[in-house]
């Protein structure tokens, strides 16, 4: 999680709680775009009070540097997946 974030979650329930506004903000992200894109917007897709996402991001642009860092993880582990399946190939 970003270095970047108020607060890390401890709870299964708070992990979920980051998850679902990460899933929010890319909805938002794909659906208005980087400018659009606002912390109600975030809060009203994840169905959130706002001071929700503030316990957890400062402001926009720690959001969406939350969500990068998980497709990158993402990405990295597909990756390091077929890194392994492929050794075995001839």
């Amino acid at each position: 999680m970003s270095s970047l974030n108020r607060r890390t979650p401890q709870r299964p329930r708070g992990e979920r709680r980051v998850a679902e506004l990460l899933a929010a903000t890319a909805e938002v992200l794909a659906k208005v775009g980087y400018e659009a894109t606002t912390m109600s917007a975030i809060s009203e897709r994840a169905k959130t009070s706002m001071g929700t996402v503030y316990q957890y991001y400062p402001n926009k642009e720690a959001i969406v540097r939350a969500l990068y860092d998980q497709y990158g993880e993402e990405l990295d582990a597909r990756w390091t997946q077929l890194m392994q399946e492929a050794a075995g190939l001839s």
